[in-house]
């Protein structure tokens, strides 16, 4: 896409738009007035089918607004500016089912603007980092789309702090300083799951600075060009991330220091004679009891829930067992605005609260199989997004409930900016919807923890 504004200034540009084409009018201020007003414009005027992103032939992303987090600022009494976060889910392009993908670098909101007119735009900040992006003190570059003409601005921000406009000819913008917006959007299949970055430079297309994997090229998935010969005067004030505020992932309460050591455990010599069973247990703590929200900005002790599991063998001719509840962590707190990748560190459970869960009993081999997977696991790098407390269960035991009530079910979710994977809360969550007829294997805690971790210390 390539436009040519002719006019001077934004108002003249939409006007002579909206002359030319059929586009989505500006709103007259008087008919918004809340959230759910701003909602229903903006999907009344068709704005949703342009945040889906195609990253290839097989996946695409739809940048899902979260209208309930919408944040306001006023600039002067006549002019407010809302901002309502984007949040990516990467999706299969044939089924329309959620994968997992991690966006780096990426941030976008939706900026309407609310003064004699309201005029909604597309904001998406581009920080050339492998980090979440942190508003409060971004750096990077910055485009705005306005939604019902299609017409790009271009800013750059350092700290936070909006820099001077300035045209290719590294002057302010006058009526013939023309500057042309590259908005490029690159992905990496090379990584083992899907990455994708957003690069926005002037006068060219800018490669990514940084590879998520050591050194895998980019593959550049769609750009798109904006030249402007004027200033739009548009000022773009920073909004509030509240998903970089409040999602936080805590290390262990209890340190498991050599997981394998504690394992074994299970793998002691049996008594002669005894008979034996084995029974896998998993928990999901959701952030909020009986939903899928993301976060629970009231708990102060873990935000984002939890899952976990347990192994148990119980000698059934002696009455006794064996049994660790295990967690999987980050080492020590982890941020989502400081990136996604940190040291991992397992961790005792027992007596952690859970809302859910779901057990099988299964056989000797597949028991020990376990034990070992788990001891060959040693300390992997934990990811937000794609190696997680969730996700790791599901590699781990996915096989296992595979027989039963359809497997596991989908855990993906648009986990804030960073992409989509597995969370607590949509494991629990669906959970309840797939299992929650299965009164053998499924339980609701009703307010009670797991078991204790018991002769295995």
């Amino acid at each position: 896409m390539k436009k040519v504004l002719l006019c001077l200034g934004l108002l003249c540009a939409i006007v002579f738009y909206a002359c030319k084409k059929e586009v989505a009018p500006e709103v007259p201020l008087e008919i918004i007035y809340s959230d759910a007003d701003l909602q229903k414009s903006f999907n009344d005027f068709g704005f949703t089918a342009k945040l889906t992103q195609v990253i290839n032939d097989t996946s695409s992303i739809f940048w899902a607004p979260s209208w309930s987090e919408a944040k306001k600022k006023n600039t002067n009494d006549s002019t407010q500016f809302v901002y309502i976060p984007l949040y990516p889910q990467v999706k299969n392009a044939t089924t329309n089912k959620l994968i997992n993908g991690t966006v780096l670098g990426v941030a976008k909101y939706i900026i309407v603007k609310i003064s004699k007119t309201t005029s909604f735009f597309l904001a998406q900040y581009a920080s050339q980092t492998d980090k979440p992006v942190s508003l409060e003190d971004f750096t990077g570059n910055v485009s705005l789309r306005n939604l019902a003409t299609d017409v790009i601005s271009f800013s750059s921000f350092t700290n936070g702090k909006q820099n001077a406009r300035v045209s290719s000819e590294n002057s302010n913008l006058k009526t013939n300083a023309c500057v042309t917006t590259y908005t490029c959007n690159w992905y990496n299949w090379n990584c083992g799951a899907v990455y994708i970055t957003l690069t926005i430079g002037q006068n060219f297309c800018p490669y990514p600075a940084f590879s998520p994997c050591g050194g895998a090229s980019w593959e550049l998935s769609d750009s798109e060009t904006e030249t402007s010969c004027t200033d739009t005067g548009i000022i773009i004030p920073m909004p509030v991330s509240t998903f970089n505020a409040n999602y936080v992932e805590r290390g262990p309460d209890k340190p498991i220091n050599n997981l394998s050591a504690r394992l074994n455990c299970f793998t002691q010599p049996k008594i002669a004679g005894h008979r034996y069973s084995y029974t896998v247990t998993l928990y999901a703590d959701e952030a909020v009891n009986g939903t899928n929200q993301l976060f629970d900005i009231t708990n102060s002790y873990r935000k984002v829930g939890h899952s976990y599991f347990s192994l148990e063998m119980n000698d059934i001719t002696a009455g006794s067992s064996k049994r660790m509840v295990i967690g999987y962590y980050v080492q020590s707190e982890l941020r989502a605005v400081t990136g996604i990748d940190s040291p991992s560190a397992w961790g005792d459970d027992g007596n952690t609260p859970y809302d859910v869960s779901i057990q099988t009993n299964i056989g000797e081999d597949t028991f020990m199989l376990l034990v070992q997977t788990l001891k060959n696991k040693g300390n992997p790098t934990y990811n937000l997004v794609t190696n997680n407390c969730t996700s790791l269960i599901y590699d781990v035991f996915g096989g296992i409930f595979s027989r039963y009530n359809g497997g596991l079910p989908d855990a993906n979710q648009a986990i804030g900016p960073l992409g989509t994977g597995k969370t607590p809360s949509q494991f629990g969550y669906n959970l309840r919807k797939q299992w929650g007829s299965d009164n053998r294997m499924f339980k609701r805690s009703n307010g009670s923890k797991s078991p204790m971790t018991t002769n295995c210390n």
